[in-house]
């Protein structure tokens, strides 16, 4: 015989009132896998994961066990990530995300050949064609001048944060975070009405 439960007061005191014969051989707790979903959705407000933890309940062999439990962790932990992102002011505009996003992807083909942790300059090597680049966190340049005109990590900059274990948010100027964005549209704007009506320029 099976249990199916969701901890629901009057199940737990019938199972308490027969002592050992709820227990097994004679009788097996299971877990409704719908009530386990409801009740992640319900502690973690995470709807996108709520699935994957269905999926891992629902796994017959532990390969796709597996497969749906490093799903779980990864998604989560890029769920997080972007909470704690979200939490500490650090959500930055769309065109920023998806700059750092392509910065980072280029960044695998930067070698770091030398660098000087005091003074945070480094010497990079772009693969495959050998070009090499001074990076100068301090002075906040790149010889690709990238840095210097968006104001944005470029690729070589987090190639450099990347070798060293620095965190390249500290080189993306307060422009491009969300909370800056916000304090632009606190500001009342005054419509300026038609053209027509506007006064005649002297």
């Amino acid at each position: 015989m099976g249990i199916i439960s969701d901890r629901y007061e009057s199940i737990r005191t019938t199972v308490n009132h027969y002592e050992g014969d709820w227990k097994p051989p004679r009788a097996w707790w299971t877990f409704c896998i719908r009530h386990i979903g409801s009740n992640f959705l319900r502690a973690f407000k995470v709807s996108h994961l709520q699935n994957l933890v269905v999926n891992i309940g629902y796994s017959w062999m532990v390969e796709e066990y597996n497969i749906n439990y490093k799903r779980l962790q990864e998604r989560g932990e890029k769920s997080a990530d972007a909470h704690d992102r979200k939490r500490a002011g650090l959500t930055y505009i769309v065109f920023s995300t998806q700059r750092i996003e392509a910065n980072m992807q280029r960044a695998r083909n930067i070698v770091v050949h030398r660098f000087d942790r005091q003074n945070e300059v480094f010497e990079v090597c772009k693969m495959p064609n050998g070009k090499v680049l001074i990076v100068d966190l301090v002075r906040r340049t790149c010889d690709c001048e990238h840095f210097q005109v968006e104001r944005l990590s470029c690729h070589h900059v987090i190639a450099c944060c990347a070798n060293q274990r620095l965190n390249w948010q500290l080189y993306v100027n307060d422009v491009y975070k969300m909370t800056e964005v916000h304090k632009v549209y606190k500001i009342e704007f005054v419509p300026l009405g038609d053209p027509d009506t506007w006064p005649a320029y002297s």
